[in-house]
């Protein structure tokens, strides 16, 4: 995988920056650590967003990739108002810290220590 963070500077600047890195870790902890049962729960508290962009985007957005974006989100504390990057996915309906929970107990139980 190539992030080419220098075009993503140039438009969104650190904030683009860490939304994409943090989104590409999304998939990581979808893949790695996020089990079907919980992740079912996650993408019950995220809206289905307007419109349905090029089969990918707003409403058409993937179950992975709508992860990814409100993990981004979440890891962010940064529902992304005024910044146009991404699926066009909305925050999830729970603030975001109430959505993430699940994810910060799952940390807890894989983090050694």
């Amino acid at each position: 995988m190539t992030l080419d963070l220098a075009i993503v500077s140039e438009r969104y600047g650190k904030r683009g920056i860490a939304r994409l890195v943090l989104h590409e870790l999304g998939h990581v902890v979808d893949f790695a650590l996020v089990p079907d049962s919980l992740m079912e729960i996650l993408d019950s508290g995220i809206p289905a967003g307007l419109g349905c962009d090029q089969g990918v985007f707003g409403a058409c957005a993937d179950v992975q990739e709508r992860f990814a974006e409100t993990f981004a989100k979440w890891a962010l504390d940064d529902i992304g108002v005024s910044l146009n990057i991404g699926y066009k996915v909305p925050p999830p309906r729970l603030p975001l810290e109430a959505w993430g929970a699940p994810l910060a107990r799952l940390a807890e139980q894989v983090t050694p220590g």
